[in-house]
């Protein structure tokens, strides 16, 4: 029986998804490339910059609210904004709203707008347009035959009013640590759409209407999108005047248009991306996603309820070999599932490094029955995985803990771990930007995401407090307090965050600073120079 809590705020996905970008240069004499040179000082200006292409896969809904493809998402960074967004440490930058307060409770946010932002139709951004957006999501909780990614945090919040012509408060049903991090959804622009206008929020013609640097002229979801710098942007100008995306299937066919020259940026299929930018004309930018891989442990399972048998196994696996040899060293090490460049993570230091005698020490002291055998269960269809399932499965026998590894469907991992059928589990989360664990750890969510059979009092405690957490020195706290006791309970053994990256062509230059919330990050430094400008 699944037992849920209405404080809780089960988060496991969003966001991310990718794409990407890159170009070349030619001498002849030590005079010709001196003039080359200068030659190319005075052309390649920015301001000259030519349209960036890139690829999207077909959306199904192009409201940005209920939108769950990612490379849409991306997309729509361009053009939506929010109130607030993250920075590279996740931690919260002014976007719509210029300044915010917390009431000392923690109960409600009150946002000062900022009074510069145009939608892209000329009219002034107000507060109703923020009122008009959570009420819309509101209203559409029981109506969509889907989820949608902000359907936890709507139901966190109680009431939202407009406080004066530049402010509006947002409350919450109780403290809500995560208020400020939840205001991360697309603003809508309630002229268009209230009242005559409502039916357009799941129209097929849906009017896609922003306050981002960037405009959409034309599209048609199946073929293309045109977007246009937006000229009445308040933030920074950019040099890129024009966008061309093109709807593909899938990222195969993406990842053949930028091989083709079609598009100039694109996200790379495997994690050895690296081998694309032995190519001159290519290169790449990595950054740490959050995808996170770990070992999950049956906590019915006789041996491997008991925390030093857990301890044992996470001593017992070189997490640095696997990383080098299969994953090409993209990726980072971890103790616990806090994001490694969050402001949240306060232990760097690795507790559980390599040790083949500490492992074999700790797992000899257990008395196991002799032929007693564990099995590692992971899915078929990631050979990545399989393969990492197999390593580990050596490190653990060779330090006495005989393993064998399973492999099934996922469908029937899924079934498997919904029932409880296994002994060990390597799989991966792709988590929320938003900080909370509560859906894989907390007792309320037993055979939900807490698939493993975790309880612990001190636990939920600790996750109950991070949600209610008043001001940020004590959600930092209370953060610390969970990690500490991660690293002592071990209800998983963490493997390492992966990175992410994307691909572009040298023709794009700049400096782009793609994130785990956004690959356009710093788009408006980038330009495009033409081939005729390389001549």
């Amino acid at each position: 029986m699944k037992i849920r809590k209405k404080w809780f705020i089960a988060l496991c996905l969003l966001m991310i998804t990718s794409l990407l970008f890159f170009g070349c240069q030619d001498t002849s004499t030590e005079q010709d490339e001196t003039d080359t040179d200068h030659a190319a000082e005075i052309e390649i200006n920015p301001e000259d910059s030519g349209p960036l292409h890139f690829a999207v896969i077909r959306p199904d809904n192009l409201n940005p609210l209920f939108n769950g493809n990612q490379s849409l998402t991306q997309m729509y960074h361009l053009v939506y904004e929010s109130l607030v967004t993250f920075d590279d440490q996740l931690e919260m930058m002014p976007l719509l709203a210029k300044e915010w307060e917390w009431d000392e409770r923690g109960h409600s946010i009150l946002f000062t707008l900022r009074q510069d932002a145009t939608w892209h139709d000329g009219e002034p951004f107000v507060p109703e347009d923020v009122i008009f957006t959570i009420n819309s999501m509101k209203d559409q909780l029981n109506q969509l035959e889907y989820p949608f990614v902000h359907a936890n945090i709507i139901n966190q919040i109680s009431d939202v009013r407009k406080v004066d012509d530049h402010q509006v408060r947002i409350s919450f049903n109780r403290p809500f640590s995560s208020g400020l991090e939840a205001m991360v959804f697309p603003v809508l622009p309630h002229h268009v759409f209230a009242e005559s206008g409502r039916g357009l929020l799941n129209s097929e013609d849906f009017p896609i209407i922003g306050t981002g640097p960037y405009h959409v002229v034309e599209y048609d979801k199946t073929r293309s999108f045109q977007l246009n710098y937006f000229d009445a942007y308040w933030g920074e100008t950019s040099y890129i005047k024009e966008i061309f995306v093109s709807v593909v299937p899938d990222r195969e066919a993406a990842m053949s248009m930028f091989e083709s020259g079609e598009i100039d940026l694109v996200e790379p299929l495997s994690i050895d991306w690296t081998k694309h930018t032995d190519r001159d004309e290519i290169t790449g930018k990595s950054f740490l996603s959050n995808r996170y891989e770990f070992i999950g442990f049956n906590f019915d399972h006789e041996w491997l309820s008991q925390k030093e048998l857990r301890k044992a196994i996470a001593y017992a696996i070189d997490r640095e070999q696997i990383l080098q040899k299969l994953y090409f060293n993209h990726g980072k090490i971890i103790d616990t599932p806090v994001f490694p460049e969050s402001w949240l993570n306060q232990m760097d230091d690795i507790k559980y490094s390599y040790d083949a005698n500490q492992a074999a020490s700790m797992i000899g002291e257990m008395e196991i029955p002799e032929g007693t055998v564990f099995t590692l269960l992971t899915n078929e269809d990631n050979q990545l995985r399989v393969a990492t399932a197999q390593v580990i499965a050596e490190f653990l026998t060779a330090a006495g803990l005989e393993t064998e590894i399973e492999t099934v469907p996922w469908e029937q991992l899924q079934e498997r771990t919904d029932e409880g059928r296994f002994d060990m589990i390597l799989t991966g989360w792709h988590l929320s930007v938003l900080p909370d664990l509560s859906f894989a750890f907390h007792s309320t969510q037993i055979n939900d995401g807490n698939f493993i059979g975790y309880q612990n009092d001190v636990m939920d405690e600790i996750l109950e407090n991070i949600f209610a957490a008043s001001n940020q020195n004590q959600k930092k706290q209370e953060w610390l307090r969970f990690q500490e006791f991660f690293v002592e309970e071990m209800p998983y053994v963490s493997l390492f965050f992966k990175d992410h990256a994307i691909l572009h062509r040298e023709t794009l230059r700049g400096d782009l600073r793609p994130n785990v919330y956004s690959i356009f990050r710093g788009i408006e430094t980038t330009y495009i120079v033409t081939p005729a400008e390389e001549e």
